[in-house]
């Protein structure tokens, strides 16, 4: 008797278990919101006033410029990404963030973010510089995306009923911080906000109507390099309005305005019709990375202090 236990244990010591079915996330699963944390490392020289970008395909980028102090050294923060080109897991092809001009970032976490789960860490030192041993990018490929632990183990949440004012405001800043990319060149450009605390204050989330929210930005400057022409404040708002048909919650952008605080009169004046275009393309940003929040049947839609809610 001993001996035919000894010869089954030996058996089992060599005959390997089938492998079960590998982890996977479900890649058709809808995409509603796309997050990324990045942590700026604590050496010397590490932070940068460049602008900094994220890229999930080749269709996609979006800036991460909030109105606060971006990327300064050992700072972290989580930002919002628009999800144009976007719509399922499979249409993240790539992790990119990258940069433009010469101060150089140090950055040593990152944490990305789908559908308010962690789906992939990194924690490595890179930098983004432009001498010639280093690059001006940080690339994680569609394999090694799927590759880590947190992304094979990730299952898609249920579909929140409720949009927050906190989660309205990160959305607003993505938009508006992508938009105003768009305008000016090498001698002019935009800045919003200001490294006074919070940085919500410059983003303000309220109730327009029953199913309408209003964004305001009370602070945006424009500002010239030299003399070509005077710097100006102004100050800017739109409206997102929350419709539903056939169970699918939509939202689109309105109401965009922009007018002029303070500077000069003249040239300043002109830049106000700019700047409503770029209020203008920051409602439709915002308003498309709203999506894909789908139910069986429509819900009551309520705006009120705290954000909007779907309620059935």
């Amino acid at each position: 008797m001993i001996g035919i236990v000894v010869a089954l244990l030996a058996l089992l010591a060599v005959t390997p278990f089938p492998a079960g079915p590998a982890l996977a996330a479900d890649e058709s699963a809808l995409v509603r919101r796309v997050q990324l944390t990045i942590h700026v490392c604590d050496v010397g020289n590490a932070g940068t006033d460049n602008g900094m970008w994220a890229s999930l395909g080749p269709y996609h980028r979006s800036k991460m410029n909030y109105p606060r102090a971006d990327f300064e050294r050992a700072d972290e923060f989580t930002y919002d990404l628009l999800l144009h080109g976007v719509e399922r897991l499979y249409d993240i092809q790539r992790l990119m963030i990258y940069k433009y001009g010469s101060d150089g970032v140090c950055i040593d976490r990152v944490r990305l973010y789908v559908n308010n789960r962690m789906i992939y860490t990194l924690d490595r030192m890179q930098w983004l510089d432009n001498d010639t041993y280093d690059y001006r990018q940080l690339t994680i490929s569609h394999s090694e995306l799927r590759a880590h632990p947190y992304w094979q183990s990730w299952i898609a949440p249920q579909v929140n009923t409720a949009l927050w004012d906190d989660e309205l405001s990160h959305r607003a800043a993505a938009a508006v911080g992508t938009a105003l990319d768009n305008t000016g060149g090498n001698t002019y450009h935009w800045k919003w906000g200001s490294t006074a605390s919070p940085w919500q204050q410059w983003v303000a989330i309220s109730k327009y109507d029953h199913n309408r929210i209003k964004v305001t930005l009370p602070k945006m400057k424009f500002e010239c390099d030299g003399d070509l022409c005077p710097d100006a404040d102004y100050k800017a708002s739109f409206r997102i309005r929350f419709s539903c048909a056939g169970g699918v919650v939509t939202a689109t952008g309105e109401g965009w305005s922009a007018s002029r605080t303070s500077g000069s009169f003249g040239y300043s004046n002109q830049l106000a019709g700019a700047t409503v275009e770029n209020i203008q393309r920051a409602a439709e940003m915002m308003a498309a990375s709203l999506k894909n929040y789908r139910f069986a049947t429509c819900p009551t839609i309520v705006v009120d202090e705290y954000g909007v809610g779907f309620v059935f």
